[in-house]
């Protein structure tokens, strides 16, 4: 980033730091609540403005880079998560998540800025489309499977009947079990969406709507977990322990087909620093 977005992705740093400190002091201090969730939200608006800035720098979308990806899927991730805040107001949830993206942004700053060329037919409005739905089910996907382990970790201490500081604040098996699910609800069309969105592309450029490549595979696979997750949850009735599994088993080949997949084994998909 340069220019006016750098300095705002500073200023956006430095609140998401606040953030961080403020969620995890929660756990002693509960009145410092109220005042995480604003630094968030003024930390948010900080980053919608640089991410704003800097497509007005460049000209084009802003997840060009994995970098530039990674800041666009925080920004998607914190916005879900305000939103969640909002309806359920589980407020336990920023004390994993504000860390976690605070770390990352961290990293993201400090990475090795490489080229940020890319194959001119991964450039388009059906590709920022695709990408755009596709971030979307991602940030709902992060967000089930943080509950997923919330749900695992509640059901520990009531198993083992040892009580962290965690147990008076994680909602109940069944709350953390109903928002899991809902999110997967919400998450799951908008990966059909874009694999949907991108096949349709991908037949206007390559005269082939499926290819077989890596990331179409792995997409397909993060599909068929999510699918087989709604399937036997409707149809099977399944509650508890083993949806939680399988919401970590989607969101692991979320982060894989992301991470792995687009750095290293598909060609055409392939993102650069």
């Amino acid at each position: 980033m340069v220019g006016s977005s750098f300095a705002l992705f500073i200023l956006m740093l430095v609140f998401y730091g606040a953030a961080a400190v403020l969620h995890v002091g929660f756990l002693r201090f509960r009145h410092w609540y109220r005042a995480a969730v604003w630094v968030t939200r003024f930390a948010w608006i900080a980053q919608t403005v640089a991410l704003v800035l800097r497509v007005v720098e460049t000209g084009r979308p802003p997840f060009l880079s994995l970098v530039e990806s990674a800041v666009f899927f925080s920004w998607v991730l914190i916005l879900h998560y305000l939103l969640l805040e909002y309806l359920v107001n589980l407020k336990i949830t920023g004390v994993f998540l504000a860390p976690a993206n605070f770390v990352l942004l961290v990293v993201l700053a400090v990475l090795p800025r490489g080229s940020a060329e890319m194959n001119p037919f991964l450039l388009g409005n059906w590709v920022t489309f695709h990408v755009l739905v596709a971030f979307l089910g991602y940030a709902a996907f992060a967000l089930s499977c943080l509950a997923a382990g919330m749900y695992l970790i509640q059901e520990k201490q009531l198993r083992e009947k040892k009580f962290w500081v965690f147990y008076y604040l994680l909602p109940s098996l069944e709350t953390l079990d109903r928002v899991s699910y809902y999110l997967i609800g919400a998450g799951f069309p908008l990966l059909t969406l874009a694999i949907l969105a991108g096949s349709f592309w991908a037949g206007r450029v390559w005269g082939s709507h499926w290819s077989w490549d890596p990331k179409e595979i792995w997409s397909l696979v993060t599909w068929t977990i999510y699918g087989f997750y709604l399937l036997t949850r409707v149809l099977a009735g399944w509650r508890g322990r083993k949806p939680a599994l399988l919401s970590l088993a989607g969101f692991s080949a979320v982060v894989f087909n992301y991470v792995v997949v687009n750095l290293y084994i598909t060609d055409w998909h392939r993102y650069h620093f």
